[in-house]
């Protein structure tokens, strides 16, 4: 049974700020490769590291915020196209709205843009999620 999740295309998230440090840095590329040394003062920032700014940086749930049954939440897909490289100290503004809400199979699937803009008010990558809910 559909939840008319529909209502909430065009609906924009709080907007938040993130500062890219050093150390979430090389967190991340320990992850990405155990094995790997980590030189304190790499500048290096992986090109995933946007998903870092969005866990570590956003101040909401979008699950609370539209109501979502967490049981039945899947996560669908996620992809980024990078304009710009991200920088250690960059501070990065995330500005997210809902740009699609579908059915199929019995699931909603809820597709949110995020723009991520650097402190020179440069637009460095645009990100794209796609959140499942069963019904």
């Amino acid at each position: 049974m559909s939840r008319n999740l529909e209502r909430f295309i065009g609906h924009e998230f709080e907007i938040y700020t993130y500062t890219i440090e050093q150390s979430k840095v090389n967190e991340l590329v320990a992850v990405l490769n155990p094995n790997s040394t980590v030189e304190r003062g790499n500048e290096y920032v992986p090109v995933t590291f946007p998903t870092v700014i969005e866990f570590w940086g956003s101040p909401i749930s979008i699950a609370k915020e539209l109501q979502l049954d967490l049981k039945k939440v899947l996560h669908g897909e996620q992809e980024y196209e990078y304009i710009k490289e991200f920088a250690v100290g960059d501070e990065i503004t995330v500005a997210s709205a809902i740009e699609n809400v579908y059915e199929k199979a019995s699931m909603s699937f809820i597709v949110i843009n995020k723009k991520f803009i650097n402190q020179k008010d440069e637009l460095v990558a645009i990100g794209k999620t796609t959140i499942i809910e069963r019904f």
